[in-house]
């Protein structure tokens, strides 16, 4: 087990080491969205499941937002859900009327909070700005014993 983790620490230190020197866009690009966001997911004690729609080829700027948006909700999930809590991240590309964007929702069947205090938080604010500055959108619920769900929405521009 411990040579699990310590393999499981070592790629989370080669990804950092990529994002700082401008490579992992080529990450992305090489594993996709979803596996990296899987890979770092694997760190944690809860299950995490990710699925992926149409996300194979996305611009890179997209990518990068979608994973470490994601990624923010899954380590928020994992601090505040609870050790059994599990975690559902859907990933999905939509073209319709209203243009091409990705789309995802991060859920888990923790504990829960209430709206209020969800709304009231640093982490939500924060991603929610981030998202605003690319376009996106962040939606936020949570309800004491019935778990949290980020839904956000990120413009792909062809």
């Amino acid at each position: 087990m411990l040579i699990g983790i310590a393999s499981q620490i070592d790629d989370a230190r080669h990804e950092l080491q990529r994002l700082v020197d401008g490579s992992f866009g080529d990450v992305l690009r090489t594993i996709g969205v979803g596996r990296a966001l899987q890979r770092t997911a694997g760190i944690g004690a809860q299950s995490v499941v990710v699925v992926t729609n149409d996300v194979e080829w996305l611009p890179d700027h997209v990518a990068l937002v979608t994973y470490f948006a994601c990624n923010e909700a899954i380590q928020n999930a994992m601090k505040h859900a609870g050790p059994a809590a599990t975690i559902d991240v859907d990933i999905r590309l939509l073209d319709d009327q209203n243009g091409s964007r990705v789309e995802f929702s991060v859920a888990d069947d923790g504990v829960g909070c209430d709206q209020g205090r969800l709304e009231a938080g640093h982490g939500i604010r924060a991603l929610s700005h981030r998202l605003d500055e690319v376009g996106g959108t962040l939606v936020a619920t949570s309800e004491p014993g019935c778990g949290t769900r980020l839904t956000g929405t990120i413009p792909v521009m062809r």
